[in-house]
C-alpha cells in the first residue's frame, strides 16, 4: 500500500512538472514559447488555478497532448539509458547483493568503464569486445 502511495506521488509530481513545462515555461514545440497558465493564486479549495480563462478548449486539449508527449519521451529516454548502461547497472546490483555497500571509488570504477552498445545487443564493456 505504501509503495502505491509513493508511486502515485511520483506520477503526480512528474505530470505536474510536465504540465508546468508546457503551460508556465513555454517549453512545447507545438504550442510555442507562451505562458498559458493562470496566475498562481489559490482557489477556494486551496489548490492552484489551472489554465488561463482565455485558453480555448482546443488549446487545452493540446496542453494535455503535449504533457503526455513529454512524459512519454522521458520514459523512453529513461529506458534507453537503462539499456545502454545495462552492464554497469547489473555489475553494481551484483556488487550490492554481494557486499550490501559500495564504496565511492568502487562505484566510480564501475561507472567509468567504457560500455558500448552493439546493435540491438546488450551493452558490453569495450575491453571484452572482439
Amino acid at each position: 500500500m505504501l509503495q502505491a502511495v509513493v508511486d502515485f506521488q511520483r506520477l503526480y509530481s512528474q505530470t505536474d512538472l510536465a504540465r508546468r513545462m508546457v503551460t508556465e515555461y513555454g517549453m512545447s514545440p507545438t504550442l510555442g514559447p507562451v505562458r498559458l497558465a493562470a496566475e498562481l493564486t489559490p482557489n477556494y479549495l486551496g489548490g492552484l488555478q489551472g489554465l488561463d480563462a482565455r485558453v480555448s478548449s482546443q488549446t487545452a486539449a493540446k496542453v494535455d497532448e503535449e504533457t503526455l508527449r513529454i512524459l512519454q519521451v522521458a520514459v523512453h529516454q529513461a529506458w534507453e539509458l537503462i539499456e545502454i548502461h545495462h552492464q554497469a547497472l547489473d555489475e553494481l546490483a551484483q556488487r550490492l547483493m554481494d557486499h550490501e555497500t559500495v564504496e565511492e571509488d568502487e562505484l566510480a570504477a564501475i561507472l567509468a568503464q567504457p560500455y558500448a552498445r552493439v546493435g540491438n545487443q546488450p551493452a558490453v564493456p569495450e575491453a571484452s569486445r572482439g
